[in-house]
């Protein structure tokens, strides 16, 4: 289908206005209102709750609360289908360049992870990054690790169908969004966050069995 007309706008707006919206002035806060609640009205999530769902139901919770090693950490938003979340998003202000900042890409993948889930996003509006949650998050990682897909702004029109099918929630309930993560996880190099957990336990067994063995 062809992208709507808000969402041209939108871009437009955006490219004539790039420079002040980059701007170090131009905050996080400032680019969820103007920029990011919009694109995702239009993929499709009720941003603003205008439905009237009670909280356990709402479409969107914005700062998310998920356990982080032990501590409560907030992510922007988290999207949801019946109450059960499907995916995490962390807002940045466009002059951040979320292509290349690690740090960024880190966040958003340990609260994901944290959250047992396939896939994470994290977006300026500049640029949209997809990743592959599935993949345990590291600090040294690059901010391409895991990264599944990338749009620039300028891609949105033409992609537009292929953001929505992965993105929205018609796309989520129709299976695509789930098929996509479901490859995501069948990466060499993936796995979940109870896997790991066991992996662990395992470890734990083996050093305590070599240390009584020793002692």
């Amino acid at each position: 289908m062809p992208a709507p007309k808000e969402l041209i706008d939108l871009v437009a707006q955006y490219s004539a206005n790039r420079d002040e919206f980059r701007k170090n002035t131009f905050n996080e806060t400032q680019a969820r209102i103007e920029l990011i609640d919009p694109l995702f009205n239009l993929i499709g999530w009720d941003m603003a709750n205008r439905r009237g769902y009670s909280d356990e139901y709402r479409d969107v919770i914005h700062e998310d609360r998920v356990l982080v090693e032990g501590k409560s950490k907030a992510p922007d938003y988290a999207f949801r289908i019946g109450g059960h979340r499907k995916f995490q998003l962390e807002a940045k202000k466009p002059a951040l360049n979320i292509g290349t900042d690690s740090s960024a890409a880190f966040q958003i993948r340990r609260y994901a992870w944290s959250a047992s889930l396939n896939l994470c996003v994290l977006t300026n509006f500049e640029n949209l990054a997809i990743y592959d949650a599935a993949a345990r998050p590291d600090k040294a990682d690059s901010a391409r690790k895991a990264r599944a897909k990338f749009y620039s702004y300028t891609d949105y029109e033409a992609k537009w169908d292929e953001i929505c099918d992965l993105l929205s929630p018609d796309g989520i309930q129709k299976g695509n969004f789930g098929k996509f993560a479901a490859g995501a996880s069948a990466r060499r190099g993936s796995t979940t966050i109870d896997n790991q957990f066991l992996e662990e336990i395992e470890e734990w067994r083996r050093s305590l069995a070599i240390d009584i063995a020793a002692h």
